[in-house]
């Protein structure tokens, strides 16, 4: 299958990536699914835009959304694995932003914290195996806020609640060495 991504947004990260890997740095990456009008097969079915939503679940579920995230992953871990130094490299891959608040940073629409947990763990399996078969080396991460006994709701859960679930799916269907990139935030919040 053919995917094309688009030419100036990869010349930028390009660019960016390499500068930074050239001075040393060690590279973090947030890989987050915005909402896409050309790309609906990204987006969790039956997810519609939202107000409140500022990115979306990727879509494992569908055949479709299934190969279209493990391509987008695959491209990006071997673009930056560091075997092109023209790339740069990057060493740790986020997936998704503060995921354990499905409201504002992973929307997929109300959801129990089960059905959220086993649903966002596809999608980091997918990602993981994406990235790990192009850059062996590579760490693979999801960040929580700072919310860590949050009451659980429909729409946003418990950073503690959803890292026990979370790790618990993982070990169900086969262990693998996730990381949590987490938030925290200075008093008051």
């Amino acid at each position: 299958k053919t995917y094309h991504f688009n030419k100036s947004l990869i010349e930028s990260y390009d660019n960016t990536i390499r500068l930074m890997t050239q001075k040393g740095m060690v590279v973090s990456a947030i890989v987050l699914n915005g909402w896409n009008d050309q790309m609906p097969q990204l987006i969790y079915p039956g997810a519609s835009k939202s107000a409140t939503a500022n990115y979306y679940m990727f879509n494992t579920v569908t055949k479709q959304g299934f190969e279209d995230t493990m391509a987008i992953m695959s491209f990006l871990a071997e673009r930056y694995s560091g075997a092109n130094i023209d790339y740069g490299r990057v060493s740790n891959w986020i997936i998704g932003n503060e995921i354990n608040n499905n409201l504002n940073w992973n929307y997929t629409g109300p959801m129990d914290i089960d059905s959220y947990t086993k649903l966002y763990s596809k999608v980091f399996r997918v990602a993981y195996t994406a990235i790990k078969s192009q850059s062996r080396n590579a760490r693979v991460f999801f960040s929580t806020d700072y919310e860590w006994k949050r009451a659980n709701s429909n729409l946003m859960y418990g950073a503690k609640d959803f890292i026990d679930r979370f790790n618990a799916d993982i070990r169900d269907e086969g262990n693998i060495e996730w990381g949590l990139a987490y938030h925290p935030y200075p008093h008051p919040m």
